[in-house]
């Protein structure tokens, strides 16, 4: 999860938390398996929009595919 610039970082963490964990809870119950999914707040650490700290894209929830070689 990840936030724009505006607010605090404390406050922005947790909201970058929330965000992560209601995508998660959206996925589970679509049936995705609650072993196969892990959030992470990333608060206003990685902008996707560097140059406007406070544009709507920055405001997101990111999900990669992690693959087992097992």
């Amino acid at each position: 999860g990840h936030t724009d610039g505006k607010g605090t970082s404390e406050y922005n963490q947790s909201l970058s938390q929330t965000r992560a964990d209601a995508v998660k809870k959206h996925l589970q119950r679509l049936g995705v398996k609650t072993d196969r999914l892990e959030t992470l707040g990333m608060g206003d650490k990685d902008l996707a929009n560097k140059e406007d700290k406070f544009a709507a894209e920055n405001r997101r929830v990111r999900i990669v595919t992690l693959t087992s070689n097992q």
